[in-house]
């Protein structure tokens, strides 16, 4: 298994970063093709075009198995902000943790580590930064997994169905 950086895959390679995301997304109906592009966009496309973020994917052979994305500061990039409004409401309690990550394993490699693995390599490759953060739903079971990975620090969203996690690096 290696990490290479997506900017470094073929075509295929990062059409099958494309299906990871589409099998992993918990909203997979839309109104039209144009919602579908830019929910695509705001949640991993930007990721991969700006400059100002990374991209990193776990590969075996030529077999993509996952990726994580992110930015390294994530509160101070206005186009970011405007395309995730709900990342506002944790600027201030996320000061310690600027940088954001988005992970996704393809669903056939969950319990393999690969997830960790990931994370892993993205600290080291952060660690300029004072921390990391994920934002996943209050109620979902992959808390459990960002858990084991560091990130200890956990704050709710005032509406409460959004949790902020945040690991210091």
């Amino acid at each position: 298994m290696k990490i290479v950086d997506y900017h470094k895959l073929s075509d295929f390679q990062k059409e099958s970063v494309k299906e990871i995301f589409w099998k992993t997304s918990s909203v997979n109906v839309f109104g039209s093709i144009s919602e579908k592009d830019d929910f695509f966009y705001k949640y991993l496309g930007y990721y991969i075009q700006s400059l100002n973020c990374f991209c990193y994917v776990s590969l075996i052979e030529n077999y993509v198995q996952g990726y994580c994305c992110g930015h390294s500061n994530t509160f101070s990039d206005i186009e970011l902000m405007k395309l995730q409004p709900h990342l506002g409401q944790f600027a201030n309690i996320g000061k310690p943790f600027p940088g954001h990550l988005h992970i996704n394993i393809d669903p056939q490699e969950h319990g393999k580590g690969l997830g960790s693995l990931l994370i892993n390599f993205v600290c080291k490759e952060m660690k300029m930064i004072s921390g990391l953060h994920i934002i996943t739903g209050a109620q979902s079971r992959n808390k459990k997994f960002y858990k084991l990975n560091g990130f200890d620090y956990e704050y709710y969203s005032e509406c409460g169905s959004l949790c902020f996690m945040g690991k210091y690096l």
